[in-house]
């Protein structure tokens, strides 16, 4: 059955009306005089009723001032509300994403609007405390009858509000300033593999994704083309000026543990979002990988534009129930590995399950690709050099605070076999409980560690 009109009589109304001119005429035929001009006022009310407009609708214009914000930040959305004609009530409404709240104001409105135009103006903010990008649909209206004798009119208007939140930069920067660190947390030895070429020779080495054309020596391919299948040889020299970092992040089904709001995947990303502030800064180059992308690569390169596709990179970063297959995502970043020689740091949990068969699978992956990115380094020399940065997950476990916190002890204490091993191999370690300590102190922590070889 079609819904009625928008402004069209209501069936009370329409059953009002009949009853008042049965009762009109029953009056007549009567020759009741009272009854025949009480029938007679009613049925004037009613004619009134019908001749007063339902307001026609809403136009609604919002502006925010600024359409991205830092996470936990605050912004202000302000309604301008034009009711042209009609007299009656106006509801108004704006669909909220869960992930933010309202912390001033009211996002839903009941307006009076009497004879003549109307101008309303109403504001709220909202705390944001995700990163990701959100819309706000455009603003819903229903007007109705102040009688209720028609039918109300419902609709939208406005233009949808996007708005990019992005993950907050934690506080890194002074961890430059600390008395008795070197200036930079790479050992003196380390050679920079990214900047400007030198005139000096080093190698002979098969082409890969991103080398100059400029540098390909071709006599060199020519006369080795039946070893390499056609694969072009390049002139490799030595580098000066930057170096190089690159970012693992897991994004797997674990990293998703918790609320909508706090999960280890979102101080993850905070952390990358950190590191990669405090890195390209200081003129290193960056490039990252994630889990959720697996074939694809965030390439290398350095500057302002670098950190803003990170950002984006990590604003629509979501878990997944897949697993991460950090062997794979070496693979894919392989030549960039080997071009740069940059400082590996991979985000993920140590905390998992780790008794069941697919954690033990995922912490013997693990394991295998930190080995994998320091076999990279030539005559066994560590000029990769990887973190492990491992963010506790099991405190976002909805547990209560006494069973929680044994339970916590616990699987602390089943994660320090495979903290050893990846310590034996080479890596460094960093155990990160965001509610104890921020991102900077485990930094300064392991930069204190360092000192002896920075």
């Amino acid at each position: 059955m079609p819904s009625p009109a928008p402004g069209s009589i209501t069936r009370p109304t329409a059953a009002l009306l009949g009853t008042l001119f049965l009762a009109l005429a029953s009056a007549l035929a009567l020759g009741n005089a009272p009854l025949l001009a009480l029938g007679v006022f009613a049925l004037l009310v009613a004619v009134l009723g019908l001749l007063v407009k339902t307001p026609a609708g809403a136009e609604v214009q919002r502006h925010t001032g600024r359409t991205s914000v830092w996470a936990e930040e605050f912004i202000t959305v302000e309604w301008q509300v034009k009711v042209r004609e009609g007299i009656g009530p106006v509801f108004l409404f704006d669909r909220l994403p869960r992930e933010m709240e309202l912390v001033e104001g009211n996002n839903v409105r009941v307006l009076w609007k009497g004879p003549g135009e109307a101008l309303f103006v109403n504001s709220y903010s909202l705390r944001c405390p995700k990163r990701g990008v959100y819309e706000l649909p455009p603003t819903r209206w229903e007007t109705r009858h102040p009688l209720e004798f028609r039918q109300p009119a419902s609709g939208s208007s406005g233009e949808a509000l996007h708005i990019s939140v992005l993950p907050r930069i934690l506080a890194v920067r002074r961890v430059r300033n600390v008395r008795g660190l070197a200036t930079t947390p790479y050992p003196m030895m380390d050679v920079a593999r990214l900047g400007v070429a030198t005139t000096d020779f080093k190698e002979i080495r098969e082409y890969v994704a991103g080398d100059p054309i400029r540098n390909i020596n071709w006599k060199a391919t020519a006369r080795h083309a039946w070893e390499n299948l056609g694969q072009p040889l390049v002139n490799q020299y030595e580098m000066e000026g930057k170096k190089a970092l690159w970012l693992f992040v897991d994004s797997s089904r674990p990293m998703g543990v918790g609320t909508t709001l706090r999960s280890p995947l979102e101080q993850a990303v905070e952390a990358a979002s950190a590191l990669g502030y405090f890195y390209l800064t200081r003129g290193y180059y960056l490039g990252a990988h994630f889990s959720t992308r697996p074939n694809e690569v965030l390439y290398a390169d350095t500057g302002r534009r670098q950190f803003q596709r990170l950002t984006e990179e990590l604003l629509t970063l979501r878990p997944e129930y897949e697993s991460y297959d950090l062997l794979s995502a070496i693979h894919v970043c392989q030549s960039q590995l080997l071009a740069s020689m940059p400082r590996c740091v991979i985000l993920t949990r140590l905390d998992g399950e780790l008794s069941d068969h697919q954690g033990e699978v995922g912490a013997e992956d693990l394991l295998k690709g930190v080995r994998m990115l320091l076999s990279f380094s030539p005559s066994g020399r560590s000029r990769i050099s990887v973190w492990v940065i491992g963010v506790n997950g099991y405190a976002y476990a909805p547990t209560d605070e006494v069973s929680g916190s044994v339970a916590g002890a616990i699987r602390a204490l089943e994660t320090r076999p495979l903290v050893r091993a990846l310590r034996r191999s080479g890596a460094s370690v960093l155990e990160w409980d965001p509610f104890r300590e921020t991102f900077a102190q485990v930094l300064l922590r392991q930069l204190r560690l360092e000192r002896g070889v920075v």
